[in-house]
């Protein structure tokens, strides 16, 4: 997926799947930086949602 990314780096679908890997993979921190550059590129719903599922998997979030 990496060399999908340098051959096209405005592809927003490529790091949202890296995103993904990354999230299945439980390496939260690395699919936080991934994402957050794909929603820099482009912001979808999509994008933004797998970002939340990063941020509460990593407990991430605020308690009230």
């Amino acid at each position: 997926m990496k060399k999908v990314i340098q051959y096209d780096p405005s592809s927003t679908f490529s790091y949202n799947l890296l995103g993904e890997i990354y999230t299945k993979n439980h390496d939260y921190e690395e699919a936080i930086e991934v994402l957050l550059k794909t929603i820099s590129i482009q912001l979808t719903l999509e994008n933004l949602n797998n970002l939340g599922v990063c941020y509460y998997k990593n407990k991430e979030y605020f308690h009230r």
